[in-house]
Parts: structure tokens; C-alpha cells; sequence
């Protein structure tokens, strides 16, 4: 088990961690249980209930469309800062590097975003190939109520043999998949009255606010 505290990141077990890359290797995509601590719940609760979002849409290089959302606005948005540092500790680097096999990965940036009915919003299949260096992705459940839908799906992109379909809905649990040219993903529709909330971004190879921060 993994588990972000909010003042330090503990890895249970190894072995653990190797049953995870296996699954990994195979699957490109694993789930890590309960990923935060319910000490963490409050200040995430609190946060979300003042926060406000902007619809964004999301563009393919091609220029066609393949997501609508809703990003929380920066100018209400202390969570993501916050959870990102975490997410940046040395020791859950280490362990994102270890479970993939990606020693390069050196940062995590990612936003908060929300997935609503009422809102039409949703993720068709892509890859991510639009923005550079982005070498894994991560998704954390940061949602209280428990929606309907929203699961997430990997593919190979030329046989479309999906690797795995991921139906959590616990908060604060999480999971991480291979960002490749060969591989495309997606959300499936969020339906009923609650949304899917949503830490998502991706790990890169350069240090981003790691050059700034020592954490």
C-alpha cells in the first residue's frame, strides 16, 4: 500500500510495489488504493466547496474535439498546489519511477477538473501526444459523493483490445497509465445528479517546480 500524507509519503511494502509494476507492464495502467489519507479529506472538502470552474475544451492536433470540461479556476484553486506538492515528494517519485520503469520522470503538474452531466461534459479517445514529454499519466478521485459512470478505459490504438476499464469511485484513491503513441484512453459519460472530481495531470522529464522547490 501507498499512502500521501499530508507532511510525508510511505510505501508499506515492496512487494507491493512489484506486484504493481507487473501489473503495469501488462495492463499499462494500475490503480493505487486509498492513495490519500483520510486526514487529507477536510482540507479537500473544504477547498471544493469554494471553488469555482471554467468550461475547457480540449483539442486534438488534428483540430478536432475530444473533451469538454470544467478546470478549476486558478483563482480559487489552493488544492491543486497543494496536492501537487505531495505528488512531487522525492519518495512518491521514486515510486511512480519504480512501478512504470521510468527512471527519467522528474515532476508531476496536473489541474483539478470535474466532469457533470448537466454540463455535457466529457473524454472521447486520445493520447495525450499534444503536449511534449508527458511520460505517465495519473488520475486522483477527489469526488465525495459517488457519480454515476465516468470510467476510465486504455487501448491499443491500431487493434482497439482495451487493456483495462477502471470503475472506482472511493476518494482520495488514484491510478496511473502509460502515455504512448501506441495507446489512446478515455472517460465515459458522467451521468446523474453528481459530478466526477478529478486531480489529473502527468509526469514529465524535466523538473518543473522542483527547480524552484525544495520538497
Amino acid at each position: 500500500m501507498i499512502e500521501l500524507k499530508r507532511d510525508k509519503t510511505i510505501v508499506h511494502s515492496e512487494k507491493v510495489l512489484n506486484e504493481l509494476k507487473r501489473e503495469f507492464i501488462q495492463e499499462h495502467c494500475v490503480v493505487l488504493d486509498h492513495l490519500l489519507t483520510p486526514d487529507l479529506s477536510l482540507l479537500s472538502e473544504r477547498q471544493l466547496s469554494k471553488a469555482s470552474f471554467q468550461e475547457t475544451t480540449h483539442y486534438a492536433p488534428s483540430g478536432s474535439t475530444f473533451g469538454k470540461e470544467e478546470t478549476m479556476s486558478g483563482k480559487s484553486d489552493f488544492l491543486t498546489p497543494a496536492l501537487s506538492l505531495m505528488i512531487n515528494r522525492d519518495t512518491f517519485i521514486n515510486t511512480i519511477r519504480h512501478i512504470t520503469g521510468k527512471p527519467e520522470i522528474q515532476s508531476f503538474n496536473g489541474r483539478i477538473y470535474q466532469l457533470n452531466e448537466s454540463k455535457n461534459g466529457f473524454l472521447t479517445w486520445h493520447d495525450d501526444s499534444n503536449v511534449k514529454d508527458r511520460i505517465i499519466g495519473f488520475s486522483l478521485n477527489l469526488s465525495r459523493s459517488v457519480y454515476e459512470g465516468g470510467h476510465f478505459l486504455i487501448r491499443d490504438k491500431n487493434t482497439k483490445k482495451v487493456y483495462k476499464e477502471i470503475s472506482y469511485k472511493e476518494w482520495g484513491s488514484a491510478h496511473i497509465f502509460r502515455i504512448d503513441k501506441n495507446l489512446e484512453h478515455m472517460v465515459t459519460r458522467v451521468t446523474g445528479e453528481h459530478p466526477r472530481i478529478t486531480l489529473a495531470g502527468w509526469f514529465y522529464p524535466t523538473k518543473g517546480i522542483k527547480e524552484f522547490l525544495s520538497i
